[in-house]
């Protein structure tokens, strides 16, 4: 089933492309322009430039672009109409549309999902009875009240199977269970995994359950165990509280990256509740490209060990390579944030968060402790690091700031000015643009854009000229005039899903971004381009006929090209002389 070609039209024109995205990604906005790192490439810097008032998204970088339901489409990876149906809810529009890729491949896990809903409801309800008083009253002890208890769904499954006969008499399947990773069936009959343990339920970043992290209430077990790697639960992918956290997160622009879900729990209880942890494993590409969907600014806060400073320094210096800001959580009790907040007082741990402190500031930190800076090799591998460090900062306090304090520790005087300009800021990238061709390309892509903006500009195009040189631009153009047959304005949002060439949609992209172009219908900027492609055809036709003259003996011949050169000649300087008066 497709959906009505007049409601994608409803839809597209109802949506706004800058708070779309921004349900994805964050966004930079300064005045009118709205940029934003892009999250189709290992973008390091905003390339991904947003037009509120064209409807549209463009990448400088990696050419990804297109109108709102582009966007989403390439971000979640879905087809065109699945795209239109997720815009459609986020502008709050319910259409009825029958799935035919992602919905159909989830369906064989819907089983998996609803029992594993059904279980957290059970455990939850086990909570309050007499069989789950000594968890209920555990959890009492480490202060976590009936509020923290309901928003975090916690649970406790009792002996003898007490979850698998649940879920039995629900109707579950063994096959489900056992691939929810709920039961182990061996030849010894079924055992629950979760038994005798107050569980804190796990969800994907779209709130769907897809398993447990179990804490023990006998010494004798393992003090934490974890759902093991099934289809829906991929321990790489996995960031607890994540589902929670992204409305918070997004207001903020600020996520916490901890280790353990009791530390996002002390985070929340604390009044933060855009904290996350990756559940004790090393952090992946896969959870940061989640989290970048929330924010650009990632805080660490590890435990004050030194096993949890190795960590931090790790999993940051891993996502400085995607492009992170990155804070740290200046912790110097050797404690992690529960425990602080049990051994101390909430007062106390809020204390301590706010003492964040910038990436460059831990790595020297970091590096004085692990590098002997009495020693000659140690202090030149410490000043180069941070020196490095130095010259990728923006602000002229920091460099300076950290210039001076690298000086007062090995006396080293630091180059403190950046190592370059950001020459991949978007507004440089778009002046760049107009150093491509002095000639036709630039000319061609400054009638594309008066073609875009203005059916009368299509008239004196086709009048005047008729056809674009470069074969890409030509195509264009020749769309836009069709396109005109039937409309008498181009929405460009909705202009650019009539092209289905990649290359000529991204053409159109480009040309509509280059803010150095007329945003409105300007007649003489439009006949002096296409003055100058004539006078580029017309250099051309001389060079040609330049190279007949020296090929030919026949002296009536050569008279005859010779009078057609000066010809042209006549009529290129005529149209330069022209274009001067006009300008």
């Amino acid at each position: 089933m497709r959906i009505d070609e007049n409601l994608i039209q409803e839809i597209r024109n109802s949506a706004d492309i800058v708070e779309v995205i921004s349900n994805y990604i964050p966004l930079i906005r300064k005045g009118k322009a709205v940029t934003a790192v892009c999250p189709f490439h290992d973008d390091h810097s905003p390339s991904l430039s947003i037009s509120s008032d064209k409807q549209i998204y463009k990448c400088f970088v990696c050419n990804n672009g297109g109108n709102v339901f582009t966007f989403v489409k390439n971000f979640e990876s879905i087809s065109f109409q699945e795209a239109v149906v997720k815009v459609a809810k986020i502008i709050g529009k319910d259409i009825t549309f029958e799935y035919s890729t992602k919905e159909v491949k989830d369906l064989p896990f819907q089983a998996r999902y609803d029992a594993l809903e059904e279980m957290i409801k059970f455990t939850q309800f086990n909570l309050n009875t007499v069989d789950g008083k000594i968890a209920s009253e555990y959890l009492k002890k480490r202060k976590l009240d009936d509020s923290i208890i309901d928003t975090f769904q916690i649970g406790y499954n009792g002996l003898n199977n007490q979850v698998y006969h649940y879920l039995k008499a629900k109707g579950y399947p063994d096959s489900v269970l056992v691939e929810s990773d709920i039961v182990r069936i061996n030849e010894y009959g079924v055992k629950d995994v979760f038994e005798h343990r107050i569980l804190f339920p796990i969800h994907d970043v779209y709130g769907l359950p897809i398993g447990f992290t179990a804490r023990a209430l006998d010494s004798s077990q393992s003090k934490y165990i974890n759902t093991k790697e099934t289809e829906i639960y991929k321990k790489g992918d996995v960031i607890y509280n994540y589902h929670r956290a992204k409305t918070m997160a997004k207001k903020e622009d600020k996520v916490y990256l901890l280790e353990g879900v009791i530390d996002v729990i002390a985070m929340y209880k604390a009044g933060y509740h855009n904290a996350v942890c990756s559940l004790g494993t090393s952090l992946t590409t896969n959870q940061l490209k989640e989290i970048k969907r929330l924010s650009n600014h990632l805080v660490f806060f590890y435990d004050g060990d030194e096993a949890g400073l190795n960590a931090t320094y790790k999993a940051a210096m891993l996502a400085k390579e995607k492009g992170f800001h990155i804070s740290v959580i200046d912790n110097d009790t050797q404690l992690d944030p529960d425990e602080i907040l049990h051994q101390y007082s909430i007062d106390k741990l809020k204390k301590i968060i706010r003492k964040e402190i910038p990436w460059i500031q831990f790595l020297m930190k970091y590096l004085k402790t692990h590098l002997n800076l009495e020693n000659y090799s140690d202090k030149k591998m410490f000043t180069q690091r941070i020196q490095h460090e130095i010259q990728q900062l923006d602000d002229d306090y920091d460099r300076q700031n950290f210039a001076q304090q690298l000086y007062v520790l090995t006396g080293y005087q630091a180059n403190s000015y950046p190592l370059t300009k950001k020459s991949t800021k978007i507004k440089r990238m778009i002046e760049d643009e107009s150093n491509i061709d002095n000639g036709i390309i630039l000319a061609e892509y400054e009638i594309i854009n008066q073609l875009l903006i203005s059916k009368k500009a299509s008239l004196i195009f086709k009048e005047q000229l008729g056809f674009l040189v470069n074969q890409e631009a030509n195509l264009i153009a020749m769309l836009i005039l069709d396109y005109y047959r039937t409309h008498n304005e181009i929405q460009l949002n909705e202009f650019i899903d009539v092209m289905v060439e990649d290359s000529l949609r991204n053409l159109v992209l480009k040309i509509s971004m280059l803010d150095f172009l007329p945003q409105v219908f300007n007649e003489i900027k439009l006949l002096g381009s296409i003055k100058r492609i004539k006078i580029e055809l017309l250099k051309e036709k001389e060079r040609k006929i330049k190279e007949q003259i020296a090929l030919i003996d026949n002296l009536e011949s050569q008279r005859v090209l010779i009078e057609e050169l000066s010809n042209l000649q006549l009529e290129r300087r005529r149209l330069i002389d022209e274009n001067k008066n006009e300008q």
